[in-house]
């Protein structure tokens, strides 16, 4: 009987150990958004902010404590984004993919004839016209985009206000689109006054809302809708209806076989892991999409990316998929090679292609002369609208 009692407490006092532990199941490895720190998180879907012994655990699921109490939180969870990095179900992305989505799906729907273009505002914009109109003030826009800094909530760090721009050119009009570092309403440095417009258009939306909702307090020509899920906005010339997107579901139907495409390039012909020049490794792991662009006309498109400073070797590096163009060695010579001529052609790689699709990917160092850069430039400025 002795036994049997000792045996049953032993059971007991076991099931409370398990029960006390909460078991979540086996974790996995995670980096930080650069891919430059490696660790572990306690909960699913949560995204590595700083493996530092000294970013605090209690925090985890607070972004303003990177703000506030630096480094900050360990992790934060699905859902939540500190400045323009954004965790999606446990990978780190951008609110500036999720904007470039939701403009993509609104354009498909509209035109098979069109441009997306995501990037810092320098390179988004050619022109400010696609904000202020002629009437506008661009020096307040300039201000806005490049100058000002906006403090952020229980802190005196002061960030830019707005994150990397989507611009959008298609038959019937352009649309422009960002995510916020401060409030939409803010009285000195609210992304409303850029569109030549009072502070209080978006006072209609919800707080609580998860979607992109019209603000309809806006008097001017066109559109503008805000999501406060994102802290984003995103403003139409015309006066289409912008629908939500599901942005897992069409990134997974639109975007991931693009990528799947030149990544399966780079696995066939240009990887070889055992040469530093050659070792694409890092490849598979894209995925903040804050620099890139979509562009079709009718049955030919382009998608590209540019990733910078997001290894751990600290390398930038760009994936472009032409389709439709009939490109061949000639042109991989005479057309992209030229951007690695004072490396000897080292960088960019297209060699060794036939057929429909054509693919170039190059990398180089961070911050230093590199053929990548000249060539996103150069890209950049052929296919953004004008």
């Amino acid at each position: 009987m002795k036994k049997a009692l000792v045996l049953l407490l032993f059971v007991i006092l076991l099931a409370s150990s398990v029960y006390a532990a909460k078991w979540v199941g086996p974790l996995t490895l995670q980096h930080s958004w650069d891919r430059k720190e490696h660790g572990f998180c306690p909960g699913p879907g949560m995204c590595l902010v700083s493996a530092s012994p000294d970013a605090n655990e209690e925090w985890n699921g607070l972004p303003n404590r990177y703000f506030s109490d630096p480094p900050g939180p360990k992790c934060i969870n699905d859902g939540q984004y500190i400045l323009d990095y954004f965790c999606e179900d446990g990978q780190w992305t951008t609110r500036t993919k999720m904007i470039g989505l939701s403009l993509l799906d609104f354009a498909q729907s509209k035109s098979s004839d069109y441009v997306l273009f995501c990037d810092d505002y320098e390179s988004a914009f050619n022109q400010y016209q696609y904000l202020v109109g002629s009437e506008g003030d661009t020096k307040l826009v300039e201000d806005l985009f490049k100058d000002y800094r906006c403090e952020q909530p229980n802190s005196t760090t002061r960030t830019a206000c707005t994150n990397h721009f989507c611009v959008l050119k298609y038959r019937g009009g352009t649309a422009v689109g960002t995510s916020l570092n401060t409030n939409i309403g803010d009285e000195d440095y609210s992304f409303l006054f850029a569109l030549n417009h009072s502070g209080d258009a978006c006072d209609n939306v919800q707080g609580s809302a998860s979607s992109w909702q019209q603000c309809t307090d806006w008097t001017k020509t066109g559109r503008v809708y805000y999501n406060p899920a994102l802290n984003a906005v995103i403003y139409l010339s015309s006066s289409d209806a912008l629908a939500s997107s599901d942005y897992s579901a069409f990134f997974a139907s639109f975007i991931e076989p693009e990528f799947d495409d030149i990544h399966d390039y780079v696995k066939d012909k240009v990887e070889d892991p055992d040469e530093s020049a050659l070792n694409f490794s890092f490849f598979k792991d894209t995925s903040l999409y804050n620099r890139w662009y979509y562009s079709r006309q009718i049955s030919k498109y382009v998608f590209g990316f540019l990733e910078k400073d997001q290894t751990e070797f600290a390398y930038d590096y760009v994936g472009i998929k032409y389709a439709g163009y009939g490109f061949d060695s000639d042109d991989c010579t005479n057309m992209f090679k030229q951007y690695g001529e004072r490396n000897k052609g080292r960088g960019v790689f297209c060699d060794d292609q036939s057929g429909s699709d054509f693919f170039v990917v190059a990398k180089g160092a961070k911050n230093s002369e590199s053929p990548l850069i000249d060539a996103w430039q150069d890209i950049d400025s052929k296919l953004r609208p004008k």
